[in-house]
């Protein structure tokens, strides 16, 4: 675990000096400590039964997630699929079950999983369609579950680099965002190279479209805050959560 730890907390810093970030070590720690996968655990403490279920997390990242839902799942199993060579080499020390592989192209059954973990991935997936049809996939249609979060780019932030941007960067060009960032002083490489916008009109539109192909019948649980600010209600929340119940 030493190890892992270490180069958890190297990637990260890393990752959060690219973006140029202020307060690394803080954000590090909390990282490390796990915060922000507590209260995925909680949101989905008050949804799904958490007996023998059989969990993949897509885009598992530096793995702190899987850490999480082994102690919540304790009789259930763990998969994961991590495309990115450095994250998959970190995440993969803590679980061997995890698969170096695309959303695009999940090495698995269909209707495998009871309970996929889709958290802040689908803005950096190469296309949005296949990667959700892939996700509905491997769900059990009779009663599965996704988790799914992801910052909403028709809010006029950009939520990796903390920085403000002019709104539905789901639709203008990139080149924009890249300006806008080096305005603030930023390095616009991970933007350029990993993030694919999307927007909460273009998501629910493609999750509609997937299902009435597939004849999958779903409900969609919110997990945002009943309050908006004004600028979520010209814009919509900035960032979308909810879990996808689907009752086939």
């Amino acid at each position: 675990m030493s190890d892992y730890l270490n180069y958890f907390r190297k990637s990260l810093r890393e990752y959060y000096e690219m973006l140029g970030l202020d307060n690394i070590d803080s954000r590090i720690e909390q990282r490390v400590s796990r915060e922000r996968s507590k209260k995925i655990v909680k949101n989905l403490d008050k949804y799904i039964r958490k007996d023998n279920l059989k969990i993949l997390d897509v885009g598992c990242g530096w793995g702190e997630m899987q850490l999480e839902f082994q102690e919540w799942n304790k009789t259930g199993e763990l998969f994961g699929i991590e495309p990115d060579d450095e994250l998959y080499d970190i995440s993969s020390k803590i679980n061997p079950k995890i698969k170096h592989a695309f959303a695009e192209q999940i090495p698995f059954e269909t209707g495998e999983f009871d309970l996929i973990i889709f958290n802040d991935v689908i803005e950096h997936v190469n296309s949005h369609y296949e990667s959700l049809k892939e996700i509905l996939r491997v769900t059990n249609k009779k009663e599965g579950y996704i988790y799914i979060s992801f910052p909403n780019y028709r809010y006029p932030a950009e939520g990796h680099y903390k920085v403000s941007m002019l709104p539905y960067s789901c639709i203008l060009p990139k080149w924009i965002y890249k300006l806008n960032l080096k305005i603030n002083g930023r390095n616009p490489l991970f933007f350029d190279k990993y993030v694919n916008p999307i927007c909460d009109y273009q998501f629910f539109r493609l999750l509609n479209e997937i299902t009435k192909e597939s004849n999958i019948k779903y409900e969609f649980i919110s997990l945002s805050s009943d309050t908006k600010t004004l600028k979520e209600r010209i814009f919509g929340y900035a960032n979308i959560k909810g879990i996808i119940k689907l009752n086939s």
